[in-house]
């Protein structure tokens, strides 16, 4: 199974966070409608999920481990969140055909599990900022009318686009970046073992730590480094061809730093090259790819 934050069983960096649900919890004080906010790739995701585990597993045999902040592999609540069984739980995200969260999604989610009002229920709900206003409109009129035995999880990477009717209903939490030596660690137990400037690169693009199941760092930096060797650019994903750039920016200023190496000139034309891509009319991806090719 790849890793992803739905499956991962461990919760680092934000302990004394995480310890202060719990005691809400406990206290029967837990606001049920909650909203996570933080750079993407923080583990706004995971801190969920353990969320969602410590309150659905609450009565079973093999319950959340509240003092080691790890979840059971056999766990029954954390094997049918993953395998989209469970009854009491609802993730709401992108479908992969369309754009945005529809307003189909949101009434369809609320209205089942209105019908389960006996029993703790929990939907979640992924990349708000990618909610239209009227979808938002809709969400805020169905949690207004979720009693307290329904919680609603949200996350965005973007708070700034939230509406303030959303903010002002729900208990927002702004997810801090963990230590680099927690980030490190982390890195060590999925497997992820670079050199110092590899690793200082994820460092400071935690976005490579996101959810996103399709992106894997290893390969990524493999392509990286073919792109290097042969000096040329195959893809045509924009997306990549930008973190590329970005890749050999960090190159040159870790060099400089580590080695000090003066690479001023190549640096600030690379950074203009940065510039026109994020420019509305900008140049053809193979004018680019050429471009960057000269500095590699």
């Amino acid at each position: 199974m790849k890793l992803s934050p739905i499956n991962q069983i461990e919760l680092y960096g934000f302990e004394d966070y995480f310890f202060e649900f719990i005691k809400l919890i406990e206290e029967n004080k837990l606001p049920n409608k909650i909203l996570l906010s933080g750079q993407k790739g923080l583990g706004k995701a995971t801190f969920s999920y353990h969320l969602i585990n410590y309150v659905l597993s609450s009565n079973e045999e093999f319950k959340y481990d509240n003092k080691n902040l790890v979840i059971h592999p056999e766990n029954h609540s954390f094997k049918t969140v993953v395998n989209k069984s469970n009854p009491n739980f609802i993730l709401i995200d992108v479908d992969k055909d369309k754009k945005s969260i529809d307003i189909d999604q949101i009434r369809d989610s609320f209205k089942y599990l209105f019908l389960k009002s006996n029993s703790k229920r929990l939907l979640y709900l992924e990349n708000i900022e990618r909610i239209e206003t009227r979808t938002f409109n809709t969400l805020l009129k169905f949690s207004e009318e979720a009693d307290k035995n329904m919680i609603i999880c949200m996350a965005t990477n973007n708070i700034n686009i939230v509406p303030k009717t959303i903010l002002s209903r729900f208990q927002k939490l702004k997810i801090p970046k963990p230590s680099n030596e927690i980030i490190k660690q982390h890195l060590t137990n999925l497997g992820l073992n670079f050199d110092e400037q590899k690793n200082d690169f994820v460092l400071q693009n935690l976005n490579l730590l996101s959810e996103d199941e399709d992106k894997n760092i290893n390969e990524l930096f493999l392509k990286f480094d073919e792109y290097e060797a042969k000096k040329e650019i195959p893809t045509k994903d924009k997306e990549e061809i930008r973190l590329f750039l970005d890749y050999q920016i960090h190159k040159i200023k870790f060099n400089m730093l580590k080695l000090k190496s003066n690479n001023k000139r190549k640096l600030d034309e690379l950074r203009d090259l940065r510039k026109q891509i994020l420019m509305p009319h900008n140049l053809s991806l193979d004018i680019l790819k050429s471009k960057l090719c000269l500095y590699i």
